[in-house]
């Protein structure tokens, strides 16, 4: 899963300007061990790793809750730039 920090209209405008949005990263199953480079791909694709990444985990339930605490912290951070 990759998931920009903003609405996918202002990905676009800040992709087009030079610039990237934050996003999320998380990976749930790896059956081909290429699943995080992928959604890196994926990411940078999307002009995010311009802005930062954050993830690297497995997403499962019961760190769910941690994963996105963690968002709130990266996307106030970074907006604080």
């Amino acid at each position: 899963m990759i998931a920009p920090k903003a609405p996918g209209h202002r990905v676009r405008e800040v992709f087009v300007e030079g610039g990237g949005t934050p996003a999320l990263i998380a990976v749930e199953q790896d059956a081909s061990g290429h699943a995080k480079a992928q959604a890196l791909a994926y990411a940078k694709g999307l002009g995010t790793t311009r802005a930062g990444v954050l993830g690297d985990h497995v997403h499962r339930r019961e760190k769910r809750k941690p994963i996105f605490s963690a968002s709130r912290l990266f996307c106030a951070a970074a907006s604080a730039n």
